[in-house]
């Protein structure tokens, strides 16, 4: 029978489990607990154990929210359209911003 090899990562991956476990998400205060998580690795330069737990724990955060907040279709122009509007953006505004004429928008 072959043996499978297990990959050792670096301390600073297991040091990450132990803050945060790699287990599946459960609910939304786990899910925000979680970006809390990513969002501190993603303000740092990340050590090679580091980047691997934050693979994980994207992959994790990924399963929770396509079960739970699935995002509709959306067409280019309804994206923009939310994208704007959630950053308080005229058409005008984005139109100056991007050197385009603000009929295009």
């Amino acid at each position: 029978m072959p043996t499978t090899r297990i990959r050792r990562m670096p301390d600073s991956y297991y040091e990450m489990v132990r803050r945060f476990p790699l287990t599946r998400i459960a609910d939304d205060n786990e899910l925000t607990a979680a970006l809390g998580v990513i969002d501190d690795l993603l303000a740092k330069e990340l050590s090679a154990g580091e980047d691997a737990y934050l693979s994980a724990l994207t992959a994790l955060v990924h399963v929770y929210e396509s079960e739970h907040h699935a995002i509709p279709d959306a067409t280019p122009a309804e994206v923009l359209r939310e994208l704007a509007d959630a950053s308080g953006l005229t058409g005008a505004v984005i139109a100056e911003r991007c050197g385009i004429a603000a009929s295009t928008v």
